[in-house]
C-alpha cells in the first residue's frame, strides 16, 4: 500500500516494471536506484515507525543525528569526535 508506494518513489525498494508505473518528477521520468539520488531531488522517506526504522533506541540523540550523517555521506569519519557530536545535537535540539 502506501508505505511500500513511497519506499518506491524515495529509492528504498526497486520498482517492478512488469507491474509498476512510471514515476515522474518535473515533466521528467525518474528511477532511484538508491535513495541517495532520491535525496539530491529533493525527496525523502520519513519512515512511520521511527522506533524500530528510524533511530537507535539505546544510543542518545548526538549519536543518532551524527549516525545519520555517516550514513548519508555528509561526514566522513573513522574516529568520531564526541565534542563535536554534543555541539551538533545542542544545535539541533535548539533548531527543533
Amino acid at each position: 500500500g502506501r508505505t511500500e508506494t513511497f519506499k518506491i518513489v524515495s529509492g528504498i525498494y526497486k520498482r517492478d516494471f512488469l507491474r509498476g508505473g512510471a514515476i515522474e518528477l518535473d515533466d521528467r521520468a525518474v528511477r532511484y536506484l538508491v535513495p541517495a539520488e532520491a535525496v539530491a531531488d529533493g525527496i525523502v522517506y520519513v519512515t512511520e515507525d521511527r522506533k524500530s526504522e528510524g533511530i537507535f533506541e539505546t544510543m542518545g540523540i548526538a549519536e543518532n543525528l551524527f549516525g545519520g550523517l555517516l550514513a548519508a555521506g555528509r561526514e566522513k569519519a573513522w574516529v568520531i569526535n564526541q565534542q563535536e557530536m554534543r555541539q551538533l545535537s545542542a544545535e539541533w535540539t535548539k533548531t527543533l
